[in-house]
């Protein structure tokens, strides 16, 4: 496995350990960054690799992945700079992942015979400085790149160029 690939399954890795270990046993300034480095790098290829089966198979060259892999790379470094230096941004964020959480959390409800949960809004800290962690999507980027970490996460959704 190249390195850069690497890199990717480490980010995952470390972004679960950080958010559900360490940020609770050691908060503070290294913990609440691991997260948004992580995210930077592992993000955008997950993104990327969702949208890949969208293409149009006769579309599906090397070229335009890369081209797909830059814009989720773009995307989520425009987003989380937005998340985190606007409240608008902030608050979208916060509404629209508890949405998307609220299904999960309605069934588990059911399941226990419990009334449905209202919506919640995740915790979401807004920090500008959390933004020195955007260049790190250019090791997404390089990770993924010509097949690299899509290809691994869908082997059979690229054809050659």
């Amino acid at each position: 496995m190249r390195p850069a690939r690497v890199a990717v399954v480490l980010a995952v890795v470390v972004l679960f350990v950080n958010d559900h270990l360490l940020k609770h046993a050691f908060p503070g300034l290294v913990t609440g960054k691991l997260s948004d480095v992580a995210g930077m790098i592992f993000f955008p290829v997950l993104l990327a690799a969702l949208c890949w089966p969208l293409a149009p198979a006769a579309l599906r060259t090397d070229a335009a992945q890369d081209r797909l892999l830059a814009l989720a790379c773009v995307a989520t470094a425009v987003v989380f700079t937005l998340t985190k230096t606007t409240a608008l941004g902030n608050e979208a964020y916060r509404v629209g992942w508890g949405a998307l959480q609220w299904p999960v959390r309605a069934l588990a409800a059911l399941a226990h015979g419990q009334r449905l949960p209202r919506l919640a809004r995740v915790v979401l800290v807004r920090g500008p400085s959390d933004v020195l962690a955007v260049p790190f999507v250019l090791l997404a980027y390089a990770a993924g790149r010509r097949g690299g970490q899509l290809r691994l996460l869908s082997p059979s959704s690229r054809s050659p160029s």
